[in-house]
């Protein structure tokens, strides 16, 4: 989720109480759920957190509306919470959106996997960062 907020520069709570981000978020997911299971990845799940495996769609994952609870909750306890990377865009530094969704879409672009929100994260955070004075 730290891309797409950073994507949009809103904090969590701006970013799961609007339904659109909501859908992003979950597209995001899905994507990730999908390339996690094509590579065979498990997913290791800290505790406190929610598993990609119920928020993204498909197999196993929750009820959609319960999912957009899910996240309508999380925004509403990090209302305010900025992530690391829509802070480092307010300080006009560079992110770490290479080494995360951008992984996601190298990954993706290996086996032949379309992800096409993370690739707009990506793009959408490399254009706010090439806006930036030298």
């Amino acid at each position: 989720m730290n891309g797409l907020a950073a994507s949009k520069q809103l904090s969590l709570g701006q970013l799961f109480l609007n339904r659109n981000g909501r859908n992003q978020a979950i597209t995001v997911l899905t994507e990730i759920k999908e390339l996690m299971s094509k590579l065979q990845i498990k997913e290791g799940v800290v505790p406190g957190s929610f598993p990609i495996q119920k928020l993204g769609g498909g197999k196993g994952s929750l009820p959609l509306w319960i999912r957009h609870l899910v996240l309508i909750l999380l925004g509403l306890k990090y209302f305010k919470i900025r992530t690391s990377m829509v802070q480092d865009l307010d300080h006009k530094r560079k992110t770490e959106i290479e080494f995360i969704n951008g992984e996601v879409v190298s990954e993706a672009i290996k086996i032949g996997l379309p992800v096409p929100e993370n690739e707009r994260i990506v793009n959408e955070v490399l254009k706010i960062e090439s806006e930036f004075p030298s």
